[in-house]
C-alpha cells in the first residue's frame, strides 16, 4: 500500500505496480492545484482512495473529477504537548506561529496591529515565522490571542494548537477553517483583506473577558473531541484496512 501527499513518484508507481492499494491525502493550502490541474486530475486519476484534512479541499477533489472513495480525516493536536489551560488571561500579547507567505496575510495583521496599537499602547504583536515545532506551547504560553488573517487555508492545524493551548482565535472563513471556527462559539472570523475588521475584533477580545473565557472552553472542547492524534490514526487504520 501507498500513502502519499500527492507526488508524481506515487502516481508513476501506481501505474507500474496497479495492484498495490494507493491512498492519497491531501493538505494543500496554497491552492497549487489550480496552477497544476493537468498533474492533479492525474494524480487523482490513479488513487483508490483519497483522504482530504478539510470538506473544503473534499469539495475541490470532486470538482477535480474524482468520483472514487474519498473521507475527510482532519489533522490533529497533541493535547499533552499544552496541558490544561487555565482562565483566560488579561494581557494583550498578540501572536501569529505563521510562514511569511502571502496566503497567510501577516501583511493584514501588522496593518491592523498599526491601528490597535493608538488605542492600546501596551499591546504587543509576535510573528513566530521559523518556530520550530517543539517550541510552539512555549511561545503561545507567552500569549493572549492567536491570530492570522489568511487568504486560503488546508485546515489550519496553528489555529487548533492555539485552541489546545487555550487561546482565543481569529481567522477569516476561508479554506477548511469553518470546519472547526464557528463566529462568537470557538472563535471569531474577520474579513479577508480587511485590516480595520481585524482591528475591531482584536479590540473585542481585549474588552471582553466573557467573550474570551466563552471561546477558549468550546475551542478547547472542540479539539478534545474532534482532533486528536489517537481518533486520526483509528481513522486512517480504518482506510488502509478497508483496501486490504
Amino acid at each position: 500500500m501507498m500513502a502519499s501527499y500527492g507526488s508524481i513518484g506515487a502516481m508513476l508507481s501506481k501505474i507500474f505496480f496497479p495492484r498495490i492499494p494507493f491512498v492519497l491525502t491531501i493538505q494543500e493550502g496554497d491552492r497549487e492545484w489550480e496552477k497544476n490541474k493537468f498533474w492533479w486530475r492525474r494524480i487523482l486519476s490513479k488513487a483508490d482512495f483519497v483522504t482530504t484534512i478539510s470538506s473544503f479541499l473534499l469539495v475541490e477533489v470532486r470538482k477535480a473529477g474524482y468520483a472514487g472513495k474519498a473521507e475527510i480525516i482532519h489533522n490533529g493536536v497533541d493535547l499533552e504537548k499544552y496541558g490544561t489551560p487555565g482562565k483566560s488571561k488579561s494581557g494583550k500579547t498578540i501572536v501569529s506561529i505563521s510562514r511569511r507567505v502571502y496566503k497567510n496575510g501577516l501583511d493584514v495583521l501588522e496593518r491592523a496591529f498599526d491601528i490597535v496599537k493608538k488605542k492600546f499602547p501596551e499591546a504587543e504583536l509576535k510573528i513566530i515565522s521559523d518556530a520550530k515545532h517543539e517550541d510552539v506551547p512555549r511561545y503561545l504560553s507567552e500569549a493572549d490571542i492567536f491570530v492570522r488573517p489568511s487568504r486560503s487555508e488546508g485546515l489550519g492545524t496553528a489555529f487548533l494548537e492555539a485552541m489546545a493551548a487555550g487561546l482565543p482565535i481569529i481567522a477569516t472563513p476561508v479554506g477548511g477553517i469553518p470546519d472547526f471556527l464557528k463566529d462568537r462559539e470557538t472563535g471569531l472570523f474577520t474579513k479577508v483583506d480587511d485590516p480595520e475588521d481585524l482591528a475591531e475584533k482584536i479590540e473585542m477580545l481585549f474588552n471582553d473577558e466573557k467573550l474570551r473565557e466563552k471561546l477558549i472552553i468550546n475551542g478547547r472542547k472542540l479539539v478534545e473531541e474532534k482532533y486528536q492524534w489517537p481518533k486520526i490514526v483509528r481513522d486512517m487504520e480504518r482506510v488502509f484496512d478497508s483496501l486490504l
